[in-house]
């Protein structure tokens, strides 16, 4: 199996007088648009392909595990001809905003490299709405440990195969955090 979908289902049972019925409700499921899968166009990556290029397991997992943890707090992971990129969903853009990039080791884009979070400055500056939360979850980001700055334009940091194994539970929860936070001011504005 190259990877899995996970749905979340309750069993509601229903009794009559003489009859016990039972019925499965979806609560939670994977994204009709799914973030890998053979379907992608030729010349994309897909996740798969992308995990199974990484020699080294506690990399490979990490990067799983970032995959995982994204896909499940609602960011998007848009995979491109060079690894993917995450993405994020504002009021005031139509395109979402990149919060992150994985790469394979042989790759790059505007210095980043590896798994890369943050964000461009440019994106940024097209969605006003997101620019606090944004900031919070680069600052964020510079804590963890191992994070290193990308040096370019870029307000990201580096995560490489020896550190990114150490961080990726940070780095997912500083991603939880914005999506909170985003959510959290779009609840107020709306």
């Amino acid at each position: 199996m190259r990877f899995g979908k996970f749905f979340l289902v309750e069993i509601v049972q229903m009794r009559g007088e003489e009859l016990v019925a039972h019925a499965a409700q979806v609560v939670s499921a994977p994204p009709r648009r799914t973030s890998s899968g053979s379907s992608s166009p030729a010349g994309q990556a897909d996740e798969a392909a992308f995990l199974a290029g990484i020699a080294d397991h506690s990399y490979r997992d990490a990067i799983n595990d970032v995959i995982a943890g994204c896909t499940a707090l609602g960011v998007e992971v848009k995979w491109r001809s060079q690894g993917a990129s995450f993405r994020i969903t504002t009021p005031d853009r139509r395109q979402p905003l990149s919060i992150g990039w994985i790469l394979p080791d042989d790759s790059h884009w505007q210095g980043a490299r590896f798994a890369t979070f943050g964000v461009d400055p440019w994106s940024l500056s097209k969605t006003p709405s997101v620019k606090g939360a944004v900031e919070h979850y680069t600052n964020r980001l510079a804590a963890i440990a191992g994070a290193k700055p990308v040096a370019s334009k870029l307000d990201a940091f580096t995560f490489g195969i020896d550190t990114l194994p150490n961080a990726h539970a940070a780095i997912v929860a500083a991603i939880g955090n914005l999506v909170r936070e985003i959510g959290e001011a779009n609840t107020v504005v709306n």
